[in-house]
């Protein structure tokens, strides 16, 4: 030990070694897209693939890939992205798909809500030819809902529709013609004959003949068509517009087309529209459908009793919003919830003269609030002919699908790899007997067909449930919690969440995994649910705590001894009406001289007998329960919540600190928006914490203490997009400093675990959440995030010393691997400037408490003295560490001459050495 300490020279530390860790994939996407989709095409792109699907939309990303930007395409096995993304200044949005040869062969049209392909400025509609992006002129200024590919008697040409203001540079109310080289508007295209906020919009385009010659249909939503009445309904002829009779609405209420298509009942072809109408004057009550027969044929006429929906129907929330012909039928999809007076589940068929379903529905929608199909077309990806469905919904007919789907012989299928079918609340890493694996929790209940019931692990690249998992009264269960621990009876894991059955039998919120079977805890049941559980350490060895709902055989917080749950000082409680519970729990030793005591967070308004102690409170044992801070308020409003709890040291002078996310924007009076950290004697914000755009509220949700190659850092997750000044969407590293982790997830995250990796690969840390997407990987609901072997480092913080004048104590940092030959230093902080000072070190022994702080007790081996310079530094540096010294383990720590301090001496931290 001399001669080591005796070896260290003045000199500057070497930098830490910095590496880029990334999101990697590892759980695959879900099956489908994360947001819904609007429109299909088939397209050969001339790569020797073949003709494949295309499929255009709102979402970001497909099973298993990112930065889809609207637009991706499958091949009847896996789903691919087609060039570089689309982009908006706001929210990519496909609505149209349609393949035209200009002359330069065929080429993908695609049309919506956009501004760029691949960095090229294209407005809303671009050219896909296979292999490159192209705009079409100086493009369109505003949204394209509809494409198709006619011949007005002026050659083939591309009509656009849609919210369209110009196209080429010239005015374009609504539709717009595309030659291949040129623009040109439609006779003053579509427009409203009343004062409206509206804009007029073309929704849908079909060519057709009904016997008067060929012309293009145009529906949406509009009273005027090139100057004359035509009510959401009209024809183009290749120079004027005429209606078709009285249009689409009733007299008082004018209805919205939304879709055309041709069918032959029996009697020959005839357009049929479809959309968001009650009546149409003459045909009587068509609900939302109609048939065109011609003004020869009769005009309008109904199939059968129609289409409904129940609840209010609005113009985004159409009833029918497309068709197809498929299996010699007429198919509507949309919002409908009947049709011909039965049960459809959001998908119908017509023979020309009575209504049929699927028996199974749509379901799990979350746009615009209820689950709705978009778009409809027949296609063979390879295995036959099918009916290929999009929109905004989650599970076809019991099946994960994910926003779209084919309907075939066996039913709705799934388009893409098995994922789990919901969002994962707790991670942990366990070895249940064959090595350490992860472990999930949360409100999923399959994995293509096997059933889990709200946990599994990850074992080899799949999914696997733990006997028949956990359900509440026969539903599936919520786990929100998961630890590791050993009550005596050797190391198992526990769950704890919304259930009252573990593999069938009785457990009530909390039961026990052994690596092959679930047991429940003897003695008294908790009475509700579990929201945290976590394995502490006050003193008296490591012990379960739980946290939540539960107020029976304790209130909101319990230890769990083995065979029974205590009390913990009379628990929290609310008497402000609001449902009390503690989310989170951790040991903290805050200076005043108890050592680790524990805080907890949650809902809540007072603990033990009575204490305010508003939504966070500190536990020692024996003085019992207390507030943090002067006024000991997290928010100022009782929806406001502490979410999660963890002990960092980002570097600043405090030494390990006490970490708070949650839901809330002051704490003690002071602003702290999402987060705020705790140094044992006053609350700070992170920089300006976490936010989520102007009107919603962000939060901080889960916290975890991770080196991810960068140095050591906190994470937060939850439910924000910024962190600081800095775009961090939903996931944030903390060291002092905010940022990314890359592009972040695409929805909240809800845990967070630091690992050894139970995928056998680097240290990495685990995100488990409500996100469809991580782009840069597309996994969803549970992510990596690795890339950085990191070493364990062989510097251990012992504990906080005395602080100076300023609040602060000086820091001693180690930097260095200690490998023999390998240069590293021992660096002072943070001390008083130009003060005498004592290095003193000893063989590893506890340190002890010390007038509130830590010290490394003598007799020391080596006591060493310095002098500060001007800025209250020291650096001792090695150039060569010695060899021979391999097991060693010593002890260091930095007393200053202050006058300043209350005696006057400050102590830095103590510093443990670990020699590899």
């Amino acid at each position: 030990m001399c001669v080591l300490l005796a070896g260290l020279v003045l000199t500057s530390a070497a930098a830490a070694q910095l590496c880029d860790p990334e999101w990697q994939p590892t759980f695959g996407g879900i099956a489908g897209l994360d947001r819904p989709g609007f429109a299909f095409a088939t397209f050969d792109d001339g790569l020797g693939s073949g003709e494949q699907l295309y499929v255009g939309g709102r979402f970001e990303s497909t099973s298993g890939l990112s930065d889809a930007g609207g637009l991706a395409r499958w091949d009847g096995a896996a789903w691919d992205n087609v060039g570089g993304a689309l982009d908006s200044s706001f929210d990519v949005q496909v609505h149209a798909l349609a393949v035209f040869d200009d002359g330069g062969g065929d080429a993908l049209y695609v049309g919506g809500e956009f501004q760029t392909a691949d960095g090229l400025s294209t407005g809303g509609l671009a050219r896909w030819d296979g292999a490159n992006w192209s705009a079409l002129g100086t493009g369109i200024l505003g949204s394209v809902y509809a494409l198709e590919v006619f011949d007005d008697g002026s050659g083939p040409a591309l009509f656009a529709g849609g919210v369209l203001v110009t196209a080429g540079g010239q005015a374009a109310s609504g539709i717009a013609r595309w030659d291949g080289s040129t623009w040109s508007s439609l006779a003053g295209g579509v427009d409203f004959d009343f004062a409206t906020s509206a804009q007029p919009q073309v929704r849908a385009l079909r060519g057709f003949d009904d016997g008067s010659g060929s012309k293009l249909y145009a529906t949406g939503h509009f009273t005027v068509a090139g100057g004359s009445s035509a009510r959401s309904i009209a024809r183009w002829d290749g120079s004027a517009w005429s209606n078709l009779g009285p249009g689409l609405g009733a007299a008082s209420s004018l209805g919205v087309g939304a879709c055309l298509e041709i069918y032959d009942d029996g009697g020959g072809d005839a357009l049929y529209v479809g959309g968001n109408f009650r009546e149409i004057q003459g045909a009587g009550e068509v609900r939302s459908v109609a048939k065109w027969n011609g003004f020869g044929g009769g005009g309008y006429s109904k199939l059968g009793t129609g289409l409904s929906l129940g609840g209010l129907q609005t113009l985004d929330n159409l009833v029918a919003a497309d068709f197809a012909v498929y299996q010699g039928r007429l198919w509507v999809t949309g919002s409908l919830t009947s049709a011909g007076g039965s049960a459809a589940g959001r998908l119908a068929n017509w023979d020309g003269s009575s209504w049929a379903s699927p028996a199974a529905s749509l379901g799990g929608g979350l746009y615009a609030g209820s689950p709705k199909g978009f778009a409809l077309l027949p296609h063979d990806d390879g295995s036959g002919e099918k009916l290929f469905l999009a929109g905004d919904f989650e599970v076809a007919g019991g099946v994960d699908a994910f926003h779209v789907t084919a309907w075939g012989p066996d039913g709705y299928e799934r388009l893409g790899p098995l994922n789990l079918d919901d969002r994962v609340r707790a991670l942990a890493e366990f070895d249940d007997g064959g090595g350490p694996v992860l472990f999930a929790g949360g409100e999923f209940n399959q994995y293509g067909d096997t059933s889990l019931r709200g946990i599994a692990r990850f074992v080899d690249g799949v999914w696997q449930p733990l006997g028949t998992g956990l359900a509440y009264f026969g539903f599936p269960g919520t786990v929100r919690a998961l630890a590791v621990f050993d009550d005596g009876s050797g190391s198992a894991l526990y769950a704890g969440g919304r259930f009252t059955l573990a593999d069938g039998m009785p457990a009530a919120h909390i039961a026990r995994w052994d690596g092959s079977q679930w047991a429940a805890l003897p003695g008294a049941p908790l009475d509700d649910e579990v929201h945290c559980l976590r394995v502490l350490d006050l003193g008296n060895g490591p012990e379960l705590f739980a946290g939540g709902y539960f107020k029976a055989p304790a209130r909101h917080v319990a230890r769990w001894t083995g065979n029974s749950w205590r009390d913990v000082g009379g628990g929290v409680f609310d008497n402000n009406g609001a449902v009390p519970s503690v989310l989170d729990m951790a040991a903290y030793d805050d200076g005043r001289g108890d050592g680790p005591v524990l805080y907890v967070t949650g809902q809540f308004l007072k603990a033990g007998l009575g204490v305010p102690a508003q939504r966070i409170a500190r536990w020692n044992g024996v003085g019992g329960w207390s507030a943090v801070g002067e006024v000991g308020e997290v928010g100022s409003l009782i929806s406001q919540s502490g979410f999660a709890l963890a002990v960092f040291d980002d570097g600043e002078g405090f030494g390990p600190e006490l970490y708070l996310a949650g839901s809330f924007d002051e704490i003690d009076g002071a602003e702290a928006v999402g987060i705020a950290k705790w140094n044992g004697v006053r609350w700070a914000a992170l920089g300006d914490g976490l936010t989520f755009g102007p009107g919603f509220h962000a939060s901080g949700t889960a916290l975890a203490v991770h080196d991810d190659g960068s140095g050591p850092a906190l994470f937060v997750g939850g439910t924000f997009n910024m962190a600081g000044m800095q775009s961090a969407p939903h996931v944030a590293r903390w060291d002092g400093l905010w940022s990314s982790l890359g592009d972040g997830a695409s929805d909240d995250v809800h845990a967070l675990l630091a690992s050894d990796d139970a995928t056998g690969a680097d240290a990495a840390l685990y995100a488990g959440g409500a996100f469809l997407s991580v782009p840069g990987s597309g996994d969803s609901y549970v992510a990596r995030w690795a890339g950085c072997a990191v070493p364990p480092s062989p510097w251990e913080h012992l504990g906080h010393g005395l602080w100076n004048g300023t609040d602060q104590a000086p820091l001693l940092q180690g930097t260095g691997s200690l490998q023999p030959a390998s240069a590293g230093a021992v660096e002072l902080s943070l001390a008083a400037a130009s003060a005498p000072t004592l290095l003193f070190a000893s063989l590893a022994s506890d340190p002890i408490a010390f007038k509130g702080g830590t010290l490394v007790p003598f007799p020391a081996t080596l006591i060493k003295a310095f002098t500060t310079n001007a800025s209250g530094s020291r650096s001792l540096a090695f150039a060569s560490f010695p060899s021979g010294l391999a097991g060693l383990i010593f002890d260091m720590q930095f007393a200053i001459q202050d006058f300043a301090a209350a005696q006057n001496v400050s102590l830095s931290n103590a510093l443990r050495a670990h020699i590899p």
